[in-house]
């Protein structure tokens, strides 16, 4: 039986499935299969899988849309190896990941999955920056895993990600109750019951908020909706991590990171004139942390200057960008 199950889970990804499907058969590791389930896409996504001729793929079309979540499950339960990388359509792999991560899970019989450094790319697929965690492979207890991760609210990604069938499954696989982050939901709760291992190398590509990727659409448009789900996770998972002396200190560190996320999102609608939704996104997360206003000066004053405008807040948000490059030098 093949070792290890790559499955590609695709919705109108017509333009980006073939890059994907290549990163798979150019990997150095050779004992796979590819598994694709396309949630009924309007485009040509199956002429392009079509076009593809290796007896180690199998395709599966959806007679109707099972929306994301269902449709990422249906592609595990389909798959038969007892290594599983869901591989999402618009990224992909390079040649090492499945030889690197399937390496370190054979000799780490304990790790329930592993994930690695990533490149960042743009629409166009050329690289922005690269991620990476640490500059030396790490093998982690669940907890460790979990509080290196939480506070920062990084983790896996998708593409970077090779885990064991029976932690899947242990896990409960990709949760349908949440909508956004069912990937960092998964690996949390796995690294709690299993631990992780960490690849230094890079060895996959996340093609960045694209206009095509609904997920990413919707929580730019609407951050709270991200920070929600965020929140849910973090009233799960920190009462399931040991109360060390340090534990309320860490406990509201983690909050704080998450706020801080919220507003790194929210000047993303300052960014494209969307001043009503900025000053909504700013009040929620004022009634999160009564300490905003204190913590966040100058997003105060951006909210008072919105009133006049996007042309203003911006042009005041372009000076203090300027002034504090101007103070780290060249």
């Amino acid at each position: 039986m093949t070792l290890v199950s790559v499955c590609i889970p695709s919705y109108n990804y017509a333009q980006y499935i073939g890059t994907c499907i290549d990163s798979v058969l150019d990997q150095t590791y050779q004992d796979w299969e590819l598994v694709i389930v396309d949630n009924h896409s309007s485009d040509n996504t199956a002429e392009v899988v079509g076009s593809v001729r290796d007896p180690r793929i199998r395709f599966f079309e959806n007679e109707q849309n099972l929306g994301l979540v269902r449709n990422w499950n249906r592609c595990v339960s389909i798959a038969s190896g007892d290594y599983i990388a869901v591989l999402p359509a618009d990224d992909a792999f390079l040649p090492r990941m499945l030889e690197r991560s399937v390496a370190m899970l054979d000799d780490h019989p304990n790790l329930g999955f592993t994930y690695s450094s990533f490149h960042i790319t743009d629409e166009q697929g050329r690289v922005v920056t690269t991620k990476r965690q640490w500059d030396e492979d790490r093998i982690m207890s669940g907890e460790t895993a979990v509080r290196s991760n939480l506070v920062t609210g990084t983790f896996a990604i998708p593409p970077t990600v090779l885990m064991r069938r029976e932690c899947y499954r242990a896990a409960g696989g990709y949760d349908e109750t949440y909508r956004l982050i069912i990937d960092w939901v998964l690996y949390l709760r796995a690294a709690l019951l299993f631990g992780a291992g960490y690849i230094a190398e890079t060895l996959a590509v996340h093609r960045y908020q694209h206009p095509f990727s609904v997920s990413a659409q919707t929580f730019l448009r609407k951050p709270r909706l991200i920070t929600n789900e965020e929140l849910r996770l973090l009233g799960e998972i920190l009462p399931r991590l040991p109360a060390g002396p340090d534990w309320h200190l860490f406990r509201r560190q983690a909050y704080r990171n998450l706020i801080d996320r919220h507003v790194l999102r929210t000047q993303g609608l300052l960014a494209h004139n969307d001043m009503e939704g900025f000053r909504s996104e700013l009040a929620y997360a004022m009634m999160l942390d009564p300490s905003f206003p204190l913590r966040y000066r100058k997003m105060m004053a951006l909210w008072f200057v919105s009133f006049l405008g996007p042309r203003f807040a911006k042009r005041l948000d372009s000076v203090e960008r300027a002034f504090w490059a101007s103070l780290r030098g060249p």
